[in-house]
């Protein structure tokens, strides 16, 4: 290759932290599949550094929490082991002083570790230059070293590493390269999930490209619901949209928690409860399996267009309704207590039937 450095750039694996939300509704197959998500993803990029012929994997930052059990850390000493079997080295980043193995799991020997007090500099081959490791804050930025070899800049920011500088030699101007979380842990986090495959050489620069490791993801699906529409209809319009999602999204695409909002014209418009749309829920998540979809049905949340008072009702009413629309379940308890607020009747028990539609929804929302 020329002397070229190829390196497979890896975030946080982050192995015990599950995917978020709910489970409770899909099959026992499914619920594996999820809950697997961040080992699954971890597999393809260290295949991928197999299949790409990588010099090195570069870890940066911690595979998982201490406290999160032993079984990250075995899964890791196999495929560990099973890249040494290929001559791929493993550089392990931790951003504090502190790097954590178990000791009655053994290391593998082609893994080496940097944690935040330390710079390190080795050989991957006796005919390569060496590989320097050194550290960089959003505050200091200093110059490449003048030694001769591959230099990597770690960009810390906050604790965690997000980016790493590549660099050959001194007089090649370095190519800055954002670090990526290879698996999504739920439907907030927004990034691109994946691994960087990373090539360095002295006469050509820097190259970089992506390799996609997301296993699970999730989406959303909107659908404006009709003034008293009924159940099933309300059913056969999400089959024909999910069909036509599908048709969409192809046969190999990701799998994929899809969140359905159901978006009304007021809150009159209001007629299923909780119960029902969990049965609705789970009716168009079989259905889905027996396609063998790969879009999951995980959750239906009802969206209001817009919510109308009447004029009787006062402006503190309106706040607190606005505030309830999209506060999470943890603040809910506490504004649920309206005794500083003074409605009259009957702004008080349209206040309370509010609040007994939204709780659930808050309540499924703040679970995913």
């Amino acid at each position: 290759m020329g002397g070229a450095l190829r390196i497979l750039q890896v975030g946080e694996l982050r192995l015990n932290n599950p995917l978020k939300g709910d489970l409770s509704s899909f099959s026992a197959e499914i619920q594996a599949q999820i809950l697997n998500a961040k080992f699954k993803a971890a597999e393809k990029l260290f295949a991928a550094a197999i299949t790409e012929q990588v010099d090195l994997v570069l870890l940066t930052g911690s595979p998982t929490d201490p406290q999160g059990g032993s079984r990250p850390y075995w899964f890791l000493q196999q495929e560990f082991e099973q890249l040494a079997k290929h001559g791929i080295k493993v550089v392990c980043v931790e951003s504090t002083d502190t790097f954590y193995w178990p000791a009655e799991i053994h290391l593998p020997e082609n893994v080496n570790v940097i944690t935040r007090d330390q710079s390190i500099g080795f050989r991957l081959a006796a005919n390569q230059p060496p590989v320097e490791f050194e550290w960089e804050t959003s505050e200091t930025s200093e110059a490449y070293d003048s030694r001769i070899g591959f230099n990597l800049r770690l960009m810390e920011v906050g604790g965690q590493v997000t980016s790493v500088s590549y660099s050959a030699h001194e007089n090649q101007t370095p190519r800055t390269v954002e670090v990526h979380l290879p698996q999504p842990e739920s439907p907030q986090e927004c990034d691109s999930f994946e691994g960087t495959l990373v090539e360095v050489s002295p006469e050509t620069g820097v190259t970089d490209s992506p390799i996609q490791s997301q296993v699970v993801c999730w989406e959303s699906a909107k659908l404006i619901v009709s003034e008293c529409q009924s159940f099933t209809s309300i059913q056969e319009q999400l089959d024909v949209e999910l069909e036509k999602l599908e048709r969409t999204r192809g046969q190999k695409s990701v799998p994929t928690l899809l969140t359905i909002f159901l978006k009304l014209k007021s809150i009159d418009d209001l007629k299923l409860t909780h119960d029902l749309l969990r049965s609705l829920q789970g009716k168009l998540l079989q259905k889905a399996i027996e396609r063998n979809s790969s879009l999951w049905p995980k959750q239906i949340v009802i969206e209001h267009a817009s919510l109308s008072y009447s004029g009787r009702e006062s402006s503190a009413l309106r706040v607190a309704c606005d505030e309830l629309s999209s506060m999470q379940i943890d603040e809910v308890y506490e504004n649920l207590d309206v005794h500083a607020l003074e409605f009259e009747s009957s702004s008080f028990e349209n206040s309370r039937r509010i609040v007994a539609q939204r709780l659930p929804y808050l309540m499924n929302e703040a679970c995913i």
